[in-house]
């Protein structure tokens, strides 16, 4: 089956996320996870250099948290209904980190609360569980079960792994 690229974001511009395709959501809720960073919208969490998009926590005293960071959405921006999405990403290691990549229904906005919107996290990556990335998807009948788990292999090339 061929596939039409119907969007992407090369990072060809330095500086903060273009604002055309990314919105930095801000906040040190917890965004029901209990998270303990405040998410910003400083260069300082996140940038753009040399065509790599830099998503970086910081152990700082900030709107009483002790760390930042930066969450990226492309709502009211990009919306994906279906197709593939192909995403190559360097992850941080190490104990308390969770990067995570997913998609989340638009309908989460407009009042269908979670997990009846849907979710599909791409990636996740708990820094407990270093050589493992999780796939899940919840929805409101499955919603805190992880689909599938791959071992990495460290140090390992992944570009052309189907």
């Amino acid at each position: 089956m061929g596939y039409e690229c119907v969007w992407q974001d090369l990072f060809a511009i330095d500086g903060p996320p273009d604002s055309r395709y990314w919105q930095l959501e801000t906040g040190g809720h917890g965004f029901g996870n209990h998270e303990e960073q405040f998410y910003t919208d400083r260069l300082e969490n996140a940038f753009v250099k040399d065509g790599i998009l830099t998503i970086r926590a910081l152990k700082e005293n900030h709107k009483n948290r002790a760390y930042t960071s930066a969450k990226l959405t492309t709502y009211g921006k990009k919306h994906i209904e279906r197709g593939r999405i192909e995403i190559m990403a360097k992850l941080p290691v190490g104990h308390g980190t969770w990067p995570a990549i997913w998609l989340l229904g638009t309908n989460m906005k407009e009042g269908v609360p979670w997990p009846t919107c849907g979710e599909i996290d791409m990636m996740e990556h708990v820094g407990h569980d270093p050589d493992h990335v999780h796939f899940s998807l919840h929805s409101e009948n499955r919603h805190t079960t992880t689909i599938s788990s791959i071992h990495v292999i460290p140090n390992r090339d992944w570009r052309g792994f189907p």
